[in-house]
């Protein structure tokens, strides 16, 4: 699911195939808890921060990055680019975003 909750879906009647009776379990014993119906858990428990990751958002795709902090609900990450891949990503040029441009140019000049 979207919300990263861990939901048991079972398919329909069309899918079912004929087993041997003797491969039925009418019972479990001992449940196994990884496999349990869960919530999500928050994001700061999921991602600790130091936590080394893969950014799969819009702007870097698959690059390496390191959760910096965390919240319940969202995630600040540093990403791994080299200099000369910041120059082909796209960013927003709108005014909200001037200051990480800002910021990036300063950070790009001192690495590159």
């Amino acid at each position: 699911m979207e919300s990263g909750a861990l939901i048991k879906d079972y398919e329909g009647p069309d899918k079912e195939i004929e087993q041997a009776v003797q491969m039925v379990l009418s019972d479990i014993a001992s449940e196994d808890p990884r496999f349990l119906e869960k919530d999500a858990p928050p994001l700061s428990e999921e991602f600790p921060d130091g936590t080394n990751i893969f950014f799969l958002g819009e702007h870097a795709y698959g690059v390496a990055a390191q959760v910096s902090s965390a919240t319940d609900s969202a995630l600040s990450v540093v990403l791994a680019v080299c200099c000369h891949a910041l120059n082909m990503m796209h960013f927003p040029s709108d005014l909200s975003v001037l200051p990480f441009r800002q910021n990036r140019e300063r950070q790009v000049q001192g690495y590159c």
